[in-house]
């Protein structure tokens, strides 16, 4: 192939890897994206991505999360964290976490500006 008919074929591949980098870097429609205050001093951070984290005065707790309809499955980074299992719904800035794992507690929290 020559030169001149490499140029086309280069220039389309370099778009398809640059399309796919975007569309791997665009949040996915999660409503849990931002941060959330449990109670003025505890707050959980979602990225939107399957990242969060867990920040509370002089400390934060990595993880990451999954979401299957209403229920949202978290995995702490530190293997010493429990993991949990929520059920979970979300109106307007009010989010409601409800422990399935071994207590069947409810967590409300309200999303707050960074």
């Amino acid at each position: 192939m020559s030169k001149k008919k490499m140029i086309p074929v280069l220039i389309v591949i370099v778009l398809i890897i640059v399309g796919i980098v975007i569309f791997l870097n665009i949040p996915k429609n999660d409503k849990l994206v931002g941060l959330w205050d449990s109670d003025g001093n505890t707050k959980y951070e979602f990225d939107g991505k399957g990242k969060g984290k867990i920040l509370v005065p002089m400390a934060e707790y990595s993880f990451v999360y999954s979401i299957k309809g209403n229920t949202m499955s978290i995995d702490f980074v530190n293997e010493k964290a429990t993991d949990t299992v929520y059920e979970f719904k979300v109106s307007g800035d009010k989010l409601e976490l409800r422990n399935k794992s071994k207590t069947d507690s409810l967590l409300k929290l309200k999303k707050v500006k960074k």
